[in-house]
Parts: C-alpha cells; sequence; structure tokens
C-alpha cells in the first residue's frame, strides 16, 4: 500500500461517524425544501420539510414546527396527497394549539383540514373539524365571529360537507342557528351601508339553501337561494373579481416564501 493510500484511509477514520455535510438543523433543512420547490421536486420538498417538524418537534419549539406545518402542507398538496401532513395537524391540535392561535392561521390550517378530509371521503371527521374551526378561539381577535368574510366561508365549506348528515346536530345547525345568524345580520345591517361586514354571506346562504333543499323543504330553499343570489349582487357591486377569491396569506419562512389560501368545497 503506498503512503499517500496510508494517509488517505487514516484520515477517513479520523471523520466522525455519521459525519455529514447534509441538512442537520430545521433551519438547513428549511432551506433544502426552499431548493427543492423551486427545482419542482415536491417529493423531495415534503422530505425536506418532514425532517424540519421532525427537527423542531424534538426541539420542543412550537414556532418552528408550526412553520415546518406550512412546509408540509405545501408539499404535500402539490404531491396531490394532503393526507400526507395530517399526521403533523393532528399533534399540532394536541399540542401547539395555543401557538396556531398566536400566528393567526388557525383558522386557515382548521378550514382547511377539514376541507381535506371531506374530499377524501372521511365526511364525519371533515364536518366536525370545519365545525370546530368555526367555534375555536372564541372571545379572541382570531374568534371567526371578527372575521366575517371568512366566518361564511367555513360556514359554506360546513354546510356543503354536512348535506349527507342534513338531519344530524352539524346539518340541522347550519341550516337553523347559522342561517338565522346571518339573515339576522343582512336584515340589521343594511347592504348599502355595511357590505364591508357581510361578505361572503351571498355564497354561504346558497350553500345552505343546497342543504335545506336536501332536508326537504324546497320552498325555503328556494326561497333562501333567492337571498343569496340578491346578496351575491351585491358583494359583485361592492367588490372586484379578485377580491371575490378565497383569503390567501403570504408565509415566509427563512427563503422560504409560500401563499396560504383558505380551501373551498363546491
Amino acid at each position: 500500500m503506498s503512503a499517500a493510500l496510508r494517509i488517505v484511509l487514516v484520515l477517513s477514520l479520523l471523520v466522525p461517524a455519521g459525519c455529514s455535510r447534509g441538512p442537520q438543523n430545521w433551519r438547513q433543512w428549511i432551506d433544502q425544501a426552499t431548493a427543492e420547490f423551486k427545482a419542482d421536486r415536491p417529493a423531495k420538498a415534503f422530505e425536506a420539510c418532514d425532517n424540519a417538524w421532525m427537527a423542531a418537534v424534538k426541539e420542543k419549539d412550537a414556532k418552528q414546527a408550526l412553520a415546518a406545518y406550512e412546509c408540509l402542507w405545501e408539499a404535500a398538496q402539490r404531491l396531490g396527497h394532503p393526507e400526507k401532513a395530517f399526521p403533523a395537524f393532528r399533534k399540532i391540535l394536541a399540542e401547539y394549539d395555543g401557538t396556531l392561535l398566536e400566528s393567526g392561521s388557525g383558522l386557515r390550517h382548521r378550514n382547511n383540514f377539514g376541507v381535506a378530509l371531506v374530499k377524501l371521503g372521511e365526511k364525519a371527521e371533515g364536518v366536525a373539524q370545519l365545525e370546530a374551526a368555526l367555534d375555536a378561539y372564541e372571545g379572541t381577535a382570531y374568534d371567526s365571529r371578527n372575521h366575517n368574510h371568512v366566518r361564511m366561508l367555513i360556514v359554506a365549506n360546513l354546510a356543503r360537507g354536512a348535506r349527507v348528515f342534513a338531519e344530524e346536530q352539524s346539518g340541522i345547525r347550519v341550516s337553523s342557528v347559522i342561517l338565522d345568524e346571518i339573515q339576522t345580520a343582512l336584515t340589521n345591517d343594511p347592504y348599502s351601508k355595511n357590505v364591508a361586514g357581510t361578505l361572503g354571506s351571498g355564497d354561504a346562504l346558497a350553500a345552505i339553501s343546497e342543504l335545506v333543499k336536501f332536508r326537504g323543504d324546497p320552498k325555503a330553499a328556494a326561497e333562501i337561494a333567492e337571498q343569496a343570489r340578491v346578496q351575491q349582487s351585491i358583494e359583485s357591486a361592492y367588490l372586484s373579481d379578485a377580491s371575490r377569491l378565497p383569503p390567501c396569506d403570504q408565509v415566509i419562512i427563512r427563503s422560504l416564501v409560500l401563499r396560504g389560501c383558505y380551501a373551498v368545497l363546491r
């Protein structure tokens, strides 16, 4: 064996076992995910996001865990398999919901989780999650009652998801208590003076009218549908087309920039 080869072998033995030039912590895994997203490699991006998630959980860093979940969710969506991110979100709900509330993204994530469940056929759990989103964070700045456009979007999703449960608690609540809430708001807040405060009510009413039809009351459904058309027309005159799109948040995690939007059931 040559002297040069012996030197190389000795040096290789001095390198600590497991040493790697690859990402080693949350920050590096997020940066790796950014590169994978830019290269349009969602499977690799998901792997990097998942490693960032595990690093954050290991360090018990709730803020980093939530940021890693944003990354995970985006990668799972691009893969066409949102269910891959479900285990992480269940852990967030169980252990990091306070951080989710503080971030201001709680309603968006809860809504999107519920919508994804319904789309994947897990309708009972999906409807339950949407109803929970509607009632989440009561008494805080992020209570959906303080954000009518978002609340109406969740109501519309809940109404569509609850069609198969029209005679169960969730379906009855949407087509009675929540319907009354919307109609009372529209009566108390004249369209011409407070359209901003009732945004989304038209779409919510349209979804509720379909639910009422499923419940076997076509006359009431037609009346609600007509009220929905009037309100949608008023909102369209008030807003640009772009403003009628589901609300979105810009999410910035180091160099990773994502657009987190509320999912809609059709």
